[in-house]
């Protein structure tokens, strides 16, 4: 949510967050969720999920900017591994 907020402070600036959100260098929703998936950082994971399900019931491009911000600001480790080095 205060990366959603980042994008929306208030009803007075809601046309310009919106506006600001539908930029053309986020990625679409389905390659979001597959960078999210494959994301090493569990709250990366928990909020491609809730951005994913909250875009489900109301469509806004503002969780996809919020994706998209946070999956650039937080920095991916590395894949997981199953097995032990």
């Amino acid at each position: 949510m205060a990366l959603l907020l980042a994008f929306t402070d208030d009803r007075r600036g809601e046309a310009e967050a919106l506006a600001a959100s539908q930029d053309d260098d986020v990625p679409a929703l389905s390659e979001l969720i597959a960078r999210g998936a494959e994301h090493v950082d569990e709250h990366v994971i928990k909020f491609t999920e809730a951005c994913a399900r909250e875009y489900a019931l109301r469509p806004d491009p503002r969780y996809e900017a919020a994706l998209h911000a946070a999956q650039q600001r937080i920095p991916n480790r590395g894949a997981l591994s199953v097995f032990p080095a």
